[in-house]
């Protein structure tokens, strides 16, 4: 057994606890900040991730010295690349978008802080697969149950974040939450491959159970953030994808047969919620089999599904699968938005604004976006802005209209970037930023925006045109469970 670097046992023991317990409280506060509508989620899931991989950085530091710097180093280096490579190329995760919401990205691709929740998941799950098959024969068994470990706080943080908090979003959508399968399959395989870097000699740290139970309680509270904010969002079906993952992995770690740990995890990926999540009418409207679509959404929506009720107002507004209606539109808007729907409460806000059935009343239109838009709406949020920065319908803030773009352009909308981005060129509240207003029209670009492409040739001299990519639309299927 390795002795503790600078410590004797007892001391080791209270202050590992002591820093488990700091991490706890600091996520009690931010879960309980969250659930009452104060302070900027982004900031709080920032803090979060930093928070625990400080909290991991002292226990490993306790634990091992210096010894777990190379180790966590490959580790986070590995992780960063295969998220970039997964932003670039959509292997091995798929497709997909990171927003500002996690801050700045390398090579403008993954957050940096994307790193950190690796490994804040990673390190303590190879401790407790250690201590599960702690013979030095056990090697693919700690491996996959790790990995399984790992997977089951993924089942929550894709809705949470991607979802909910827009941290990043899918550009071809997927069944789980707007989550594509492949991401899981792909998680897994990155997870095992981080795990069993830390079985070669090189990196292997000798972790010993009755000294770990810190890390394994660091897990918990890491997961902890999560699932409190899943709560707070109501997204119940996939705490209990978590909850049978965790099982399942605790059931596993009983048993010594490596393929029996693989099997289960091949059972989750294909047992998961999935299933229940596509509906024949989503699997329809993705199809663009519009009248099948609508037809499978019909009686939904007269039950009083406002998912289903704000998919036909879509459709008569459009035109899709039935003849095109702009009074049945608001009238099948208007029952979302009276459910608290906010794709429904933006439409019912635009048709106001725009006097489409009736004298246009710009107040009015403007209390409902402000609805939507609270309701986390981006579409909204950049719509409340640019009301705030003209003054139409609520008196005119440029402040107001700086922090409603600030937070729709967190979630990835292009639009919002666009205006952020000239808000800052322009200085409305500070002296004029060009490097900030080009790298926002830049991620906007990126998206095909054309202004923001115009934007940025005339500011920066960046005129290669982008090749444009899936853009984040009013109809997308990633923001319903």
């Amino acid at each position: 057994m390795t002795a503790v670097p600078g410590t004797d046992l007892t001391r080791f023991v209270k202050s590992s606890w002591a820093i488990v317990g700091t991490l706890l409280a600091t996520s009690l506060v931010s879960l309980a900040a969250w659930g009452r509508g104060l302070g900027d989620w982004s900031l709080l899931a920032r803090v979060q991730i930093a928070g625990t991989f400080a909290a991991l950085a002292a226990l490993f530091t306790l634990r091992f010295g210096a010894r777990w710097f190379r180790p966590a180093l490959c580790l986070y280096a590995t992780a960063m690349t295969c998220e970039c490579l997964s932003v670039s190329t959509g292997f091995p995760f798929g497709r997909d978008v990171f927003s500002a919401f996690l801050g700045p990205k390398a090579f403008g691709l993954a957050p940096y802080l994307i790193g950190l929740a690796w490994l804040n998941a990673a390190l303590p799950a190879a401790a407790i697969a250690a201590a599960a098959f702690p013979a030095s024969g056990d090697r693919a068994r700690r491996v996959a149950l790790g990995a399984i470990v790992m997977l089951s706080w993924d089942w929550t943080i894709e809705p949470l974040m991607g979802r909910t908090l827009g941290a990043w979003r899918w550009l071809e959508g997927g069944a789980y939450f707007g989550t594509p399968l492949v991401n899981f399959a792909g998680w897994l395989a990155v997870a095992s491959a981080l795990l069993a870097l830390l079985e070669l000699s090189l990196f292997r740290l000798d972790f010993d159970a009755s000294r770990d139970r810190p890390l394994f309680a660091l897990f918990a509270v890491n997961c902890l953030g999560a699932i409190g904010g899943a709560a707070i969002s109501g997204l119940w079906s996939a705490l209990a994808m978590t909850a049978a993952n965790a099982a399942a992995a605790f059931a596993l770690a009983r048993t010594r047969r490596a393929a029996a740990v693989l099997a289960t995890a091949s059972l989750l990926l294909l047992r998961s919620p999935v299933a229940a999540k596509t509906s024949p009418a989503d699997a329809a409207y993705r199809a663009e089999h519009f009248d099948e679509a609508f037809k499978l959404y019909l009686p939904r929506a007269e039950n009083g599904d406002p998912e289903a009720q704000y998919r036909v107002g879509f459709l008569y507004m459009k035109g899709w699968g039935v003849s095109g209606d702009l009074k049945q539109a608001e009238s099948w808007f208007r029952k979302a938005a009276d459910a608290g729907d906010s794709y429904g409460e933006y439409q019912v806000g635009m048709f106001l604004q725009l006097g489409v059935l009736a004298p246009a009343d710009k107040g009015a239109g403007a209390a409902w976006i402000g609805k939507a838009a609270a309701h986390g709406n981006p579409f909204a949020q950049n719509q409340y802005g640019t009301f705030f920065a003209t003054g139409t319908g609520v008196e005119k803030s440029l402040a107001a209209a700086v922090a409603w773009y600030r937070k729709a352009a967190k979630k990835g909308l292009d639009a919002a970037e666009y205006n952020l981005a000239r808000s800052l060129e322009e200085g409305w509240l500070a002296k004029p930023d060009a490097k900030a207003a080009a790298k926002l029209y830049e991620a906007a670009a990126r998206q095909g925006f054309p202004p923001a492409q115009k934007a940025l040739c005339a500011l920066a001299k960046k005129c290669a045109p982008f090749t444009p990519k899936p853009r984040l639309r009013l109809a997308d299927f990633a923001r319903y469970p």
